[in-house]
């Protein structure tokens, strides 16, 4: 059975205190009646859309600072390729 709007929430709110995906998954399991792939799915995507928002800032950065127009240009074409994986997700997690 697919997560509800109310679990889902209730694990972004873990994985943002940081909290292990075994915990989140026995927490949503044992008390939000939640199934244990279910859980598992959403969070290993949530994560990996995470880990590409955080590796964008740090290119940003990146960019900002560099020196060389080469580097620059490296670091630009990271970000678009990311920004543009990222966008997928969120438009997945839209449809479904």
């Amino acid at each position: 059975m697919p997560l509800t709007k109310t679990q889902q929430t209730k694990i972004d709110e873990l994985i943002r205190s940081n909290k292990k995906e075994l915990d989140i998954i026995q927490e949503l399991v044992a008390n939000h009646g939640a199934d244990a792939r279910e859980v598992s799915a959403y969070v290993k995507s949530n994560k990996t859309l995470q880990g590409m928002l955080k590796t964008i800032t740090h290119r940003t950065k990146e960019i900002a600072n560099a020196g060389d127009q080469a580097t620059r240009e490296k670091a630009a074409k990271e970000v678009e390729a990311l920004s543009k994986k990222a966008i997928k997700i969120l438009q997945q997690k839209t449809t479904e």
